[in-house]
């Protein structure tokens, strides 16, 4: 039984990519609880590689950042790779991405599930950089919704 290959087009792909990193912004703001902190959440526009920025402000006058964190977005709506009867979740980034990214926080549409994954446990494939996580396993996953890894950089 062959199955048909079905093409998304363009403009959905970017609608899913707007969708998820809006969802990861609204996340980032609350699970972090950046009210209470001199850090503001913000899309980045300026830099190449990097979807989210973490900036750490002096105060609410002075808003230039004194550190930050940068913050990769991947949104899939249909994740799974089937080989060898197993079925995978795949996330691949870019070497820019890679190289410009603190942590890459991939969301599962369909299941409304995050990985938070910091970007050096990205492993070389070609010229992308995948992670990987087991369908079966995703919610024992140690990246499994771990808002923790960086709200302990925000200390």
């Amino acid at each position: 039984m062959n199955k048909e290959k079905v093409r998304i087009p363009q403009n959905i792909i970017q609608t899913i990519s707007v969708a998820g990193e809006s969802v990861v912004l609204f996340y980032l703001y609350t699970k972090l609880k950046l009210k209470e902190s001199n850090w503001i959440v913000c899309k980045n526009y300026s830099e190449k590689g990097t979807d989210i920025l973490l900036l750490k402000v002096k105060n609410n006058k002075n808003r230039k950042a004194i550190d930050k964190i940068r913050i990769e977005v991947k949104t899939r709506e249909k994740l799974e790779t089937i080989t060898k009867n197993t079925i995978r979740v795949q996330f691949n980034l870019s070497k820019l991405e890679k190289e410009n990214s603190d942590y890459v926080v991939c969301l599962w549409l369909e299941l409304h599930k995050f990985l938070i994954v910091p970007t050096n446990e990205f492993k070389p494939v070609g010229k992308k950089f995948r992670y990987t996580v087991l369908k079966k396993e995703i919610n024992e996953d140690e990246y499994f919704d771990n808002w923790e890894l960086i709200k302990e950089k925000l200390k």
